[in-house]
């Protein structure tokens, strides 16, 4: 007895052992869902991305931030002189060794960078706008493929299921018809039909569980483990009520829209960077120097500057004005870009809301013929039963049974497809009506002024109250065909 407990505590234990440390397996959609937003490598690269462009709102304000340095050397000098006489006879030598150490401690503080700060804060707030646009699109077409995946699954299954019970039909068929072939009531060929239909219907249902294990591989990739157990019914999301509503949805919030529309601000942001790096700037340096000499006791030197620099750029051989171009010509680029993508969601979302709306005929169309052909293949049987039939006549009427079940699984799982499909591409989806979860990304905050930089900040501001001339507003505005801004020199 006390062997066999031990043998049990110890099967326990592995058992425990073995629960605690396997990965939780994926038993719902919504799970499913909450997985792959969660874990899916692409998502969380695109995070990590995110979230260093973050650093960039911190890189533009350190422009107008104090910069200390510090500078410190330390070496050892040998110097000697010899003279000698006219016999070849040294006639006196001199040797010191020093060891000079120098220290010094410099600081640079801006106080007018011409705009610098707002250009690059301007820079990386759209580029920042831009790679979370993309992420959620990504999370989007991430949460559609999942919904899609598992709809193929179930559809999958089912067409087992509906190919199993009609393998069994016709065993059970086949049985009977060879008892009648028997008993001299039913010809050879008659047994013959049922039989190329049973072949036919075992090569079916194979090819069919083929299907289902790719369907598992599909969902195994998006979420990283494969399902174990399916929802009963896919909860269909609220799309938009009519096709224009769908296009007006489409263009508002599709997130790789405006992704794309974001690379015009991002061009435009850029132009204003180089732009801004070209202008004149203030800046404050200080410094303190120090040397020792130990070659001679009490050699000691230093020295304090304090300067105030106003660096202006006055010939650049073109090269700034060239760089302001190109970004112009990226940005123009892009604004065309962002017309031809409108177009293609204008085109994705019309497809998409004409296939939900066929496939929500088709689900009603088939399960009425599912109806039909149920009543048709039972009453053949019983036509058959009574000689009124034939053993064609019934496999006929069976096939259409199938063929209508099959199609009433590939419909239901077209309306889910199409359904789903239509709420990414309109931007409502979100996963909250998965019942899902998604991860969130800690984006960095502005920084915080320094007390040094309170005042310094406020002067710079007061400064830019009076507009200075824009070469890129005068450029972006002849390429867009409209007019200047009224406070846009020349």
């Amino acid at each position: 007895m006390t062997s066999l407990k031990n043998a049990f505590n110890y099967t326990l234990s592995l058992a425990i052992l073995a629960i605690a440390t396997s990965p939780a397996s994926a038993q719902t959609l919504p799970e499913a869902v909450t997985l792959a937003l969660q874990t899916n490598p692409g998502l969380e690269s695109q995070r990590a991305n995110l979230r260093a462009l973050g650093q960039r709102r911190v890189q533009a304000v350190a422009q107008r931030r104090m910069q200390i340095g510090g500078e410190a050397t330390y070496g050892q000098q040998e110097s000697w002189t010899r003279s000698i006489s006219s016999t070849g006879v040294i006639s006196s030598r001199l040797a010191t060794e020093t060891t000079p150490t120098t220290y010094g401690l410099s600081a640079s503080q801006p106080v007018w960078l011409a705009g610098r700060v707002k250009a690059a804060m301007s820079l990386a707030e759209a580029q920042i706008a831009q790679a979370d646009a993309r992420l959620a699109a990504s999370e989007l077409a991430v949460m559609r493929d999942v919904v899609i995946a598992y709809a193929a699954l179930r559809r999958d299954l089912r067409t087992v299921e509906i190919r199993r019970q009609n393998l069994a039909t016709l065993n059970r068929q086949l049985e009977a018809v060879r008892v009648r072939f028997d008993v001299g009531d039913v010809t050879k060929t008659d047994v013959a039909q049922v039989e190329a239909r049973q072949a036919a219907s075992t090569t079916a249902l194979a090819a069919a569980e083929a299907a289902v294990d790719a369907s598992r591989s599909a969902i195994e990739r998006l979420i990283g483990q494969a399902p174990t157990e399916l929802t009963p019914e896919i909860k269909e999301v609220a799309g938009p009520a009519s096709l224009d509503q769908a296009l007006v949805l489409a263009r508002a919030n599709n997130p790789d829209l405006a992704a794309i529309r974001l690379g015009e601000t991002i061009a435009l942001a850029g132009a204003k960077v180089i732009e801004a790096e070209n202008r004149p700037k203030i800046t404050i340096q200080a410094s303190q120097a120090w040397a020792v000499d130990s070659g001679f006791d009490g050699n000691r030197s230093g020295n304090t500057a304090v300067t105030a620099r106003l660096s202006v750029p006055i010939f650049t051989g073109g090269l700034a004005s060239s760089r302001i171009t190109e970004v112009l010509g990226n940005a123009n680029a892009a604004r065309f870009s962002a017309v031809d993508g409108e177009r293609q969601i204008s085109e994705r979302t019309t497809n998409a809301w004409h296939q939900a709306r066929v496939a929500r005929v088709a689900v009603n169309a088939s399960a009425e013929q599912v109806k039909a052909a149920q009543i048709a293949f039972e009453g053949a049987e019983l036509e058959q039963s009574v000689g009124l039939r034939t053993t064609l006549d019934v496999l006929i009427q069976q096939q259409e049974l199938l063929e209508a079940q099959l199609a009433q699984a590939r419909a239901m799982h077209d309306l889910q497809a199409a359904t789903i499909a239509l709420s990414a591409i309109t931007g409502v989806l979100k996963p909250s009506d998965l019942e899902a979860t998604s991860a969130s990304v800690k984006k960095t905050g502005l920084p915080w002024l320094t007390p040094p930089e309170v005042p310094l900040a406020a002067v710079e501001t007061v400064l830019s109250i009076v507009p200075l001339p824009s070469q890129v507003s005068v450029k972006a505005a002849e390429r867009a065909g409209g007019r200047p801004k009224p406070n846009a020199k020349r």
